[in-house]
């Protein structure tokens, strides 16, 4: 499968789409520039490359079609997926709501986030936690009542009850669990806040959902920032980055054993990996040391990727730090290793080039009996 597309505002989305189907045949060629890869500037039909500019290697030969040849092409393609996998009329007018489903986006244009003083603030990134009036909640929330408030945070726009059903109680028959739990909850959070009347979590046109004047949550916070950094090389887009990224301290509600918080984890990961690498793109031209210290932070949100170890190694490097170049390569040494995997022949040549001292690989196979 290729995916070709503008990656946009959806970028994140779409490295971790690469990121998961790389091993199943999933590849990309997106327009624009792609900090977590290789970006090639191709130029116009009969005109010369960008000086500076990276192009594709000798051996690979760019072929174009025009914008009437594309759009017939696209229109064969969803006449023949039409044919074959007609969606009944019932089903296209709405479809059912499955538990797996999560959207973080502000149910209005995203605008630069400005503090708020809800009473609540549920922290997710890392292990769920529940802070009132400043103060973490230890006790009295439930592992379900905990589970629910996570399982909103995920719907920002709101989710029926069938879902949550779905997500918290799949094993049981639909009944009347949810209600009570969403009484405990509510009742718990008046007591906190001395808030008799507010209801917290609201149920509109049969969709539940977090009460956003009162709840404010930290993943809402860093997809918000993230949207609405300045485009481009603005010159404030690296202090929207670096907002953005000082919030995801942790994995996405790190302890919760539930299947359908795996997706929303594993693509908050990638979009603070990649917000941290183009970071350090942003800094290093006033601030090399600095960027240094982003990539290293990048590291350790997205330990398997290879061309942030090498990104890595290169300005440790030019900045005439050998030894710890020579570390970050052990540290990616030691992380594949746990893999049975080995650094590719790239940042094998990278390593030589930049340390120039002869190494041998470890040896995966097991000792000798």
């Amino acid at each position: 499968m290729l995916l070709i597309c503008r990656p946009g505002p959806a970028a994140s989305r779409v490295q971790a789409i690469l990121a998961l189907g790389a091993s199943r045949g999933i590849g990309g060629i997106l327009l624009g520039t792609w900090p977590p890869g290789t970006t090639w500037h191709l130029p116009a039909p009969e005109s010369e490359s960008e000086p500076g500019a990276a192009g594709p290697p000798p051996s690979l030969r760019p072929y174009t079609l025009s914008s009437d040849e594309t759009s017939a092409l696209l229109q064969i393609w969803r006449d023949s997926v039409a044919a074959t996998n007609p969606l009944p009329a019932s089903e296209a007018a709405g479809q059912r709501e499955d538990a797996a489903d999560y959207t973080l986006d502000a149910p209005e244009p995203a605008e630069a986030p400005t503090p708020k003083d809800q009473p609540v603030q549920l922290r997710l990134f890392g292990p769920p936690n529940l802070i009132i009036h400043g103060t973490e909640i230890t006790t009295g929330l439930r592992t379900l009542g905990r589970a629910l408030l996570v399982f909103l945070a995920l719907h920002r726009g709101g989710v029926t009850s069938d879902a949550i059903h779905e997500a918290l109680w799949p094993d049981q028959p639909s009944g009347r669990a949810l209600n009570p739990t969403i009484s405990r909850v509510r009742a718990l959070l008046r007591t906190h806040t001395g808030l008799p009347e507010a209801a917290f979590i609201t149920n509109t046109n049969g969709r539940y959902r977090l009460d956003p004047e009162l709840i404010g949550v930290d993943i809402w916070a860093f997809t918000d920032t993230l949207a609405a950094a300045p485009p481009g090389d603005h010159p404030d887009r690296a202090a929207a980055l670096e907002a953005a990224t000082a919030l995801y301290t942790g994995t996405f509600a790190d302890g919760l054993d539930y299947d359908w918080a795996i997706a929303p984890a594993e693509d908050l990961r990638l979009q603070a990996a990649a917000a941290l690498a183009e970071l350090a793109i942003l800094t290093e031209p006033t601030d090399p040391q600095r960027a240094v210290a982003v990539l290293e932070h990048a590291l350790q949100v997205d330990g398997y990727n290879e061309q942030l170890y090498q990104r890595t190694m290169r300005l440790q490097t030019r900045l005439g730090q050998p030894d710890a170049a020579r570390r970050t390569y052990w540290q990616l040494e030691n992380r594949l290793f746990q893999l049975d995997l080995q650094p590719s022949p790239e940042t094998e040549r990278l390593r030589a080039e930049l340390i120039g001292t002869t190494h041998k690989p470890r040896d995966r196979r097991p000792p000798a009996a």
